[in-house]
C-alpha cells in the first residue's frame, strides 16, 4: 500500500498534473525532497493534521477468497460415528445425526457430512 499526503489541494492538483504528464510521455524532473511518513494506518475517520487534507485509505480488501471445506465420503463419517458408538456415545451421535435432520446415517446428504465430521470431533 502506498499513502501519499499533500500540504493543500493545490499540491494535489499539481501531482495530478504530473501523473498526466508522465502517462502523456512528457518528461518529469525528479523528487527531490522525500518526506517520511508514519507506518501507522490511516482511515476516513481520523482527523487530518492541521493543513493537511484528509487521507482516504481502503478499510476492506477486496473479494478474499474463502476457506476450503474439507470434503468428506460416507465411509469416512460412517468411521466417525462407529468410533463414538463403540466408545459409548450413541446418544452422542444421534443427537449429531438429528442436528442436520435425519434419523441414520444413509440419510444424511453429501453437503452434510463437514457438519457431521466437525460435530463428531467436539464430541
Amino acid at each position: 500500500m502506498i499513502t501519499v499526503e499533500y500540504r493543500d489541494v493545490e499540491d494535489m492538483f499539481n501531482q495530478a498534473k504530473l501523473l498526466v504528464g508522465m502517462m502523456a510521455g512528457e518528461p518529469v524532473a525528479p523528487v527531490t525532497t522525500i518526506t517520511q511518513v508514519s507506518a501507522a494506518p490511516t482511515t476516513a475517520s481520523t482527523p487530518p493534521a492541521a493543513g493537511l487534507a484528509p487521507i482516504l485509505t481502503p478499510v476492506a480488501n477486496p473479494a478474499e477468497p474463502e476457506p476450503e471445506v474439507k470434503s468428506y465420503t460416507v465411509e469416512e463419517v460412517r468411521a466417525a460415528l462407529s468410533a463414538l458408538s463403540k466408545a459409548g456415545k450413541k446418544a452422542e451421535v444421534k443427537a449429531i445425526l438429528e442436528s442436520v435432520g435425519v434419523a441414520k446415517l444413509s440419510d444424511v446428504q453429501p453437503e452434510d457430512y463437514a457438519a457431521v465430521m466437525q460435530k463428531a470431533g467436539a464430541v
